[in-house]
């Protein structure tokens, strides 16, 4: 039972599910989507610390802090299907933007109570 890229259908098949319903982010000003289907517990917390060893992603296209609160926070069975969409590819300018929409709604959401801390090895 797949979800489609359509961020409609998506968030008609979380209705569905069989577990309690899980939070959405508005995702305010975004092209692709109004909102976002984020973990259950995400939203009980007030604050967060986004630590990341940065680097590229060749199979994200970003690496980085937006990697980890786009696709880190989005829930596995709708926020991220919401993200990739059909057709998956790093190629894809679809995919990077509702990456940068998905991150952009956590973003939002702690405003002033998120700290990004972005680590970098240097090669001897």
């Amino acid at each position: 039972n797949t979800c489609t890229a359509t961020a409609k259908n998506c968030l008609a098949k979380r209705k569905n599910l069989k577990t309690a319903p899980l939070p959405l982010l508005q995702v305010r000003g975004g092209k692709h989507f109004t909102e976002m289907s984020v973990g259950k517990s995400l939203v009980d917390y007030d604050s967060m610390v986004v630590l990341t060893h940065f680097k590229g992603h060749s199979m994200g296209g970003y690496g980085g802090s937006l990697k980890n609160i786009a696709i880190g926070c989005a829930d596995g069975e709708v926020g991220k299907i919401m993200q990739h969409g059909r057709g998956f590819s790093v190629r894809n300018a679809a995919f990077m933007e509702n990456m940068v929409e998905a991150g952009k709604a956590v973003t939002d959401f702690f405003g002033k109570h998120i700290v990004y801390i972005n680590v970098m090895r240097l090669c001897p």
